[in-house]
């Protein structure tokens, strides 16, 4: 505590204190020219400043903390104004001058600039992966080679069914010039059916056909119409057949893009898997560099948050207010030594007085 009330009275009559104290009263310097004429040559900056702390004296009042300022002046307006421009500037100087905001924005410079590296080798690590076409180096090293090898089992099958749709789709437009009675049904159910049943309805029409030419001469009407009706069965047999075959050519090229596309995956997996080693140590390097950065960050965070504190509590505990307003104490010119001359002349009175009365 004394150590501390010490720092506080060097503080209060410091340059510091003072330079603050006449900035204050620069504006005020004409009416203190004006208020002591022996002042007329006061000028501000140094001047002004060791002006105010010539006459400045500070002390403990009793065993407290408080401060008492006093400003000697023979001006007692100046005086007052010393007096209260030196007690706000130490004021000012110790509520937020001593704060240690130094620090906290130190700490606040490193923090933001921390981010910014974390920010910049994230986004080369972003870049890095984009350019590459990876996304996880973890698990891309892991499924790796069971990824191509999986892609390549499909691309076996795919080929396999584009084999057997080629060679089914080339029998099938074979059949296609032939009697439309002799297409093959095929596998699909639901086209086998349609085909049968078409199939069916064409012999019943040449059933019937035969029968009436076994009455009937060939241009006879029935003979026609019945021809007719069997014409007209075999053509929608033969544009079903033709469909069929149509869709079957659609599996095919289907199955031949599918093809192509697992080939290009197989190749960009096996381009992927030669990168990989390269692009992971270069991620590693720069994701030791973010963890580096980031425990950085955090420790930087933490004594931010020390400091914050400690500048709370400063505001809180420590804070200086001001309990009174200046006040006028008038003392005679020339101090104690007018004083003491005085009461020795009264005394050198009284005994001259007391020796003639005696005599």
């Amino acid at each position: 505590f004394d150590r501390e009330l010490s720092t506080l009275l060097n503080i209060a009559m410091s340059v510091s204190v003072a330079e603050d104290a006449a900035r204050a009263l620069a504006d005020s310097l004409p009416l203190i020219r004006q208020n002591d004429p022996k002042l007329a040559s006061l000028e501000a900056g140094p001047d002004f400043r060791d002006y105010l702390l010539k006459g400045l004296q500070v002390n403990v009042v009793g065993e407290s903390n408080i401060l008492e300022f006093q400003h000697t002046a023979e001006s007692p307006r100046v005086a007052v104004m010393a007096a209260g421009a030196l007690r706000d500037a130490f004021i000012r100087f110790e509520n937020i001058g001593r704060r240690q905001r130094g620090a906290l924005n130190y700490y606040t410079e490193q923090i933001a600039s921390i981010r910014s590296d974390i920010d910049s080798l994230l986004a080369v690590r972003g870049e890095i992966l984009g350019r590459t076409g990876f996304s996880s180096l973890e698990d891309e090293m892991r499924y790796s080679t069971g990824a191509v090898a999986d892609v390549e089992s499909q691309l076996r099958e795919v080929q396999v069914a584009e084999k057997q749709l080629e060679a089914e789709y080339n029998l099938l437009k074979g059949y296609l010039d032939r009697d439309p009675r002799e297409f093959p049904a095929g596998n699909d159910e639901s086209r086998a059916s349609t085909l049968v049943g078409w199939r069916s309805l064409v012999g019943k029409h040449e059933d019937a056909l035969n029968s009436i030419l076994s009455v009937h001469t060939e241009d006879s009407l029935p003979a026609r119409r019945q021809r007719a009706l069997l014409e007209t069965s075999l053509q929608r047999l033969r544009e079903e057949e033709v469909a069929y075959t149509e869709s079957v050519r659609l599996q095919w090229s289907s199955t031949r893009e599918r093809v192509r596309t697992l080939e290009q995956q197989v190749a960009d997996l096996k381009a992927g898997n030669l990168r990989l080693p390269q692009v992971y140590k270069e991620v590693s390097l720069l994701d030791s560099e973010i963890k580096s950065l980031r425990d950085l960050l955090e420790d930087m965070q933490g004594k931010w948050g020390e400091v914050r504190m400690a500048e709370l509590a400063d505001g809180r505990v420590s804070r200086v207010l001001a309990l009174t307003e200046p006040e006028l104490i008038t003392v005679l010119a020339g101090g104690k030594t007018m004083v003491y001359l005085a009461m020795i002349v009264m005394l050198a009175l009284a005994l001259g007085l007391v020796g003639a009365f005696v005599q």
